[in-house]
């Protein structure tokens, strides 16, 4: 979800629930990364930092 809304040309920073559903949907994503394997997570955390 995160990947397609980055990659599209939806400005949603215009749009206050876009924005919220967006911003909860990466913090979810740090959560479920964070009980990863050291090494998994640190693949992961590279990819979520391209999607902020």
């Amino acid at each position: 979800f995160c990947s397609l809304i980055k990659t599209s040309s939806i400005p949603i920073q215009r749009n206050a629930v876009l924005k919220n559903l967006y911003q909860f949907q990466l913090k979810k994503i740090a959560k479920v990364i964070a009980t990863l394997h050291e090494d998994l997570q640190y693949d992961y955390i590279k990819q979520l930092k391209h999607l902020e």
